[in-house]
């Protein structure tokens, strides 16, 4: 009977504590002082406003994380130039959470849309979307280049290998040769497939300016970005998550390229073929092409936009439109 007794006390006073921590943990601390959740100071940065750098706030790591978006803002591109075409501008919204994805190409758009919990649409935005937050990702742009030399060799063999195909696909032996042959056909011949494009080229505007966009993150931080974007949320309450992993299917099964296969060469074409993307979000150039943002990077305008001047061959041809 004690025995049962004291069980019972035990089970009392576990329930006690675990109602304490309940009402404690509907509490936290802010700036010394226990705070209800209603009443938390959120950041004061409003859609539109420029990043918190600008605004003389002390420099962290989240106002570093910002100056890709500060960058973007003078992203012009040259419509007079065969690098150019009419931008689709796809778009994933989720309106209970007060939030707009603008995607990119092979630059973790199938995760965010997962994250979101939104499909794809075709552009332009709709009107009543413009004033929900709206954000984008980009990419290295060599890793990039890889993952989608990988994907479309791999998915349109007789399209871009067909002089060496092998049990149905590309020949892996000739996987080198084919990566030198696609960077000097982005230089010689422009965007020749829709997933090449630059970056910035597909979220650019009808006439090169920069889209108006509230954060720009690198996909290689995913989860500190959802935590800069979380405070502008529609009632704060729902947490984005990270859960993007690496696809090494195609890379063991088919013997793909990886980044450390390119030559310099290669990866000083892709630097000039790409130079947009590392100058209009603020990218470092790979150490192979040391000197590259003194020469290509500057203040662009829609007077002086990007692709003008540069040095660089026209292409032959317009970029691919997507099929839609």
């Amino acid at each position: 009977m004690r025995s049962i007794q004291g069980i019972r006390r035990s089970a009392r006073g576990l329930t006690m504590a675990c109602i304490a921590f309940l009402v404690v943990g509907m509490f936290y601390l802010q700036n010394g002082e226990v705070v209800s959740p209603k009443k938390r100071i959120m950041p004061s940065i409003q859609l539109g406003q420029d990043p918190p750098s600008d605004r003389g706030l002390p420099q962290s790591d989240s106002d570093n994380r910002w100056r890709h978006t500060k960058s973007y803002r003078t992203c012009y591109l040259s419509t007079k130039t065969n690098r150019f075409a009419r931008t689709p501008a796809h778009y994933s919204v989720n309106d209970t959470l007060g939030l707009v994805y603008q995607e990119i190409p092979k630059a973790a758009s199938r995760s965010i849309r997962k994250t979101m919990g939104a499909k794809i649409f075709p552009g332009p935005l709709p009107e009543r979307y413009k004033k929900l937050f709206k954000f984008t990702c980009f990419r290295d742009p060599i890793d990039r280049f890889v993952s989608v030399f990988n994907f479309i060799r791999h998915k349109y063999p007789k399209v871009h290998c067909p002089d060496h195909i092998k049990d149905g696909k590309c020949d892996p032996a000739f996987r080198l040769q084919d990566a030198n042959f696609w960077a000097s056909r982005l230089l010689t011949e422009g965007y020749f497939e829709w997933h090449v494009w630059p970056q910035s080229l597909s979220i650019s505007q009808e006439d090169g300016s920069p889209r108006d966009i509230d954060y720009i993150c690198d996909t290689g931080d995913l989860q500190n970005a959802y935590k800069d974007i979380q405070p502008f949320l529609k009632g704060n309450s729902t947490l984005l998550r990270s859960d993007r992993q690496s696809n090494t299917f195609l890379f063991k099964r088919f013997k793909q390229i990886s980044r450390s296969d390119l030559s310099e060469d290669i990866i000083q074409t892709l630097c000039q073929a790409y130079y947009v993307d590392y100058c209009c979000f603020d990218i470092s150039f790979p150490e192979e092409c040391a000197g590259y943002q003194e020469r290509y990077c500057r203040q662009a305008s829609l007077e002086a936009p990007y692709w003008v001047g540069d040095g660089l061959p026209e292409p032959t041809s317009g970029p691919l439109m997507p099929p839609w």
